[in-house]
């Protein structure tokens, strides 16, 4: 089992509990995608995530890292689902809080924090229809199952431009990775509006 996704998941359904009481998986892709992106916006390489994504027959990010431990966090009790709705268990909140001890994860928070915390300012569809018109899944939305974030590829060559344009652009001077996030996100949505 991937323990990077394990910890996502927990760490991402614990946060959306407390805002929304429950979540869905297609969040939990989304926003693991949105924090693979802060991520590799703060100079890491989409192999440093430690878990890929493809897009789906919809055109969004999918990680099989993420719902095969998404499957075997249910059958462990750490998550609970009604079929549509996904809660974190007191065990999973417990498993999560050791999780927080290791060193190994802290990185990964502050990416998974923004994720969150742009949820906070902008609604999850909002969010949704902006990563669907990154360069990336838009390159993709012809190829079935597309692999996500290659490297040399045009597509996500193009996100690396578009990241380092924002970082000109905004002088690179917020701590917080919210700001650029969600400045990177209305640019995606002016262009898909035209």
């Amino acid at each position: 089992m991937n323990h990077s996704a394990l910890f996502d998941i927990l760490f991402l359904g614990k946060s959306l509990q407390v805002k929304n009481e429950n979540f869905t998986l297609s969040e939990i892709h989304i926003l693991s995608y949105l924090s693979c992106l802060l991520s590799i916006y703060s100079g890491d390489s989409s192999k440093e995530w430690g878990y890929i994504f493809t897009k789906t027959e919809y055109g969004y990010p999918f990680s099989n890292e993420i719902k095969q431990a998404v499957d075997s966090l249910i059958r462990d009790k750490l998550l609970d689902s009604d079929g549509s709705h996904i809660n974190v268990t007191k065990d999973g909140v417990f498993f999560n809080d050791k999780f927080l001890n290791f060193n190994f994860y802290s990185k990964r928070i502050k990416y998974l924090e923004a994720s969150i915390n742009c949820l906070s300012l902008t609604p999850f569809g909002v969010i949704r229809s902006a990563l669907f018109s990154d360069p990336v899944l838009t390159s993709a939305k012809s190829k079935s199952k597309s692999l996500l974030l290659e490297d040399n590829n045009y597509s996500t060559n193009l996100l690396f431009e578009q990241f380092k344009d924002l970082k000109s652009a905004i002088n690179n001077e917020y701590e917080s990775l919210v700001i650029p996030a969600l400045t990177w996100m209305s640019g995606n949505l002016k262009h898909q509006i035209g």
